[in-house]
Formats: structure tokens, sequence, C-alpha cells
């Protein structure tokens, strides 16, 4: 008798809480948790030498929290870059970890700070080539314009560390870029 009457009391309060408000427990935690799945494409624009060149990459990340996305970006160079007084020639792909932030994400428009770090390879017009070390730090804000279509427009600076390359330095590759962002994806 007593085991039934727990059985029961057990059941009707869990009836009870399918219809109550929902409470944050441990274990349903949507905050918490694996919330979404997103990727899109980068439209990246970056100054050398005041002279805006294009670049394009895209990005595939898991959002956990409706807040944070960790994942994978890359970016490469579209056109040849110029640089210095002899105008060397040379074009760049860099790729790496992606973590980005979205306070307020639920918002129409809300903030996103995003950072990629990883590895690059810069490769001068004669053939030489240089793997370098990229941190890329962007601010921006993003769009929700449909539940699986957001727009991200955001600009930053990308320093390149380790280039070994003669006649030139870190600084010559590290440059301001301002970029647009198409992301598809689901959230839940």
């Amino acid at each position: 008798m007593k085991t039934r009457c727990f059985s029961l009391a057990i059941a009707l309060l869990t009836t009870l809480s399918l219809f109550g408000q929902r409470q944050e427990t441990l274990f349903n935690s949507h905050d918490a948790f694996f919330s979404g799945i997103w990727g899109g494409t980068t439209l990246n624009y970056s100054s050398f030498d005041n002279d805006w060149k294009f670049s394009r990459g895209g990005y595939i990340g898991l959002e956990f929290g409706r807040t944070v996305v960790l994942g994978y970006s890359h970016l490469e160079t579209q056109e040849d870059i110029v640089i210095g007084e002899n105008e060397t020639r040379f074009d760049m792909k860099s790729g790496g970890f992606l973590v980005a932030i979205k306070p307020n994400s639920r918002n129409v428009i809300h903030p996103r700070i995003n950072i990629v770090t990883g590895r690059g390879r810069i490769r001068m017009e004669d053939g030489e080539r240089d793997r370098v070390f990229v941190f890329q730090p962007s601010v921006g804000v993003e769009m929700n314009v449909f539940t699986w279509f957001h727009i991200g427009v955001d600009g930053g600076y990308r320093i390149i560390a380790d280039a070994e390359l003669p006649g030139f330095d870190n600084s010559d590759f590290s440059t301001p870029f301002a970029q647009v962002e198409f992301r598809f994806g689901l959230s839940w």
C-alpha cells in the first residue's frame, strides 16, 4: 500500500510539473548546454597600406546557451595585396578556432564579439611562403532576419605574429578589417 501511494504521489507531481511554469534545473537548463548549430559566409575587407582588399571565407560552429558559439573559421584573400615601396604582391589564408559571444541573442538586433585564432599562410609573388599565427578579434552587431538566417556586421584588427619573410615584419601584415557575415543555422 505504501509503495502504491508513493508511486501515485510521484506520478501526480510529475504530471503537475508538466502543466506548471517552466523551472530551470540542472538537467533541463537551456542556458548551459548545446542549443544550436550555425555556419555562414564571410565577406571581409582589410586595409593594407590604405588600400582595401577583399577576402572571402566562412565558419561553422556549435551554439551553447544561445549565447556562445564555438567553431572553426577560415578566410582567404581573393585578390593580390600590394605592400611596401617595392610594391610586393602577396596573398594570405588563415583559419582557426572561433569563439563568438552574442549577449541578448533573442533580441532582433544584438551585439556580437568574435575572436578567431589559429594558423595562417602568406604566399609572396615569388612563391616564397611563410606560416604565421593569426589573432583576429572583432566587435559588431547581429540582426535576426529569420530564426534560421542572421546578418552580422563587425570590425576588428587582424594581428599577425611569427612572420619571417625577408624585408617584412608582423606589422606589415597586421591590419584593420570590416566584414559582413551571412549566418545560417538553427537554435532550439
